[in-house]
């Protein structure tokens, strides 16, 4: 192999190595173009996260969340006091193990028809358990089921002492 023949052999390999260096410096920067994108995306959601858990914290109704196998993947604060039941002791827990000493399979029967028929279930039930009334929307969707809930107790009460004075006002009249 004669001098000019290697000279072109290492200019050719030389060439190869800066087109492969530069390939990789090229795909370095898309790369950490795409980890920042990601980063951004993140703290995006992260922020719309935190919104959501704002909000959901704030209303009056009780809330939470379970997925398809019942178990709580959100419980607001307002849920803490109407049901006496904090959020770290809910989470990631089956809501239904968790109630299972209530007495009452009315609420377990309208989440389960809601998230098996993945509709929504409007209705008021007596929760033995807290001693209150509570009327509930419950959502059911592909991933499980919202409920919302507020206690209707007085009002349950106030309609119960109307039905009594006007069975004794008929008794009396």
């Amino acid at each position: 192999m004669n001098l000019e023949q290697k000279l072109n052999d290492s200019i050719f390999a030389n060439t190869k190595l800066v087109l492969e260096i530069e390939e990789k410096e090229r795909l370095a920067v898309a790369l950490d173009n795409t980890n920042q994108e990601l980063v951004f995306q993140n703290a995006e959601k992260d922020r719309r996260t935190a919104e959501l858990n704002t909000v959901l914290d704030r209303i009056d109704d009780g809330f939470f969340a379970v997925d398809k196998n019942s178990v709580v993947i959100y419980w607001n604060k307002r849920a803490e006091i109407l049901l006496d039941a904090k959020m770290e002791d809910m989470m990631g827990k089956n809501l239904h193990e968790m109630f299972a000493d209530s007495g009452s399979l009315a609420f377990y029967d309208h989440y389960q028809t809601a998230i098996r028929d993945n509709s929504t279930i409007h209705f008021e039930e007596f929760s033995k358990r807290t001693n209150k009334w509570f009327a509930v929307s419950a959502y059911g969707s592909d991933n499980g089921l919202s409920v919302y809930f507020k206690d209707v107790t007085d009002r349950k009460q106030a309609e119960d002492k109307i039905r009594e004075s006007e069975l004794r006002y008929r008794s009396i009249v």
